[in-house]
C-alpha cells in the first residue's frame, strides 16, 4: 500500500512519519529513516527507540514523507 512512497523516501533520503499498529493493537505515531523493504517489512532506523526497527506494512495504517532529510546511519537498499 505505501512502497511507492517508502522507495521515494528511501531514494530522497528523506524522513517518513507513519501511523503504527503494534502487535497488542496500540496506535503509535513513528518517525523512521527507511532502510529497506524486505519479506513485507519496512526496515527503519526509529528516532523515538534510537534503533532499528522492523514495520509489518500491512500493520502501518498512514504514512507521510517528511520535508527533512537523513544521512544514513546503516545502508540503504532500494
Amino acid at each position: 500500500m505505501f512502497q511507492g512512497l517508502i522507495t521515494q523516501a528511501l531514494q530522497e533520503r528523506k524522513l517518513l512519519e507513519m501511523t503504527y499498529v503494534d502487535a497488542k493493537g496500540q496506535h503509535t505515531i513513528r518517525v523512521v529513516e527507511p532502510y529497506e523493504i524486505k519479506e513485507g517489512k519496512l526496515f527503519a532506523h526509529c528516532i523515538a527507540k534510537n534503533g532499528i526497527r522492523a514495520f509489518k506494512l500491512d500493520s502501518i495504517v498512514n504514512m507521510a514523507m517528511q520535508p527533512k532529510t537523513f544521512e544514513p546511519r546503516h545502508e540503504i537498499k532500494i
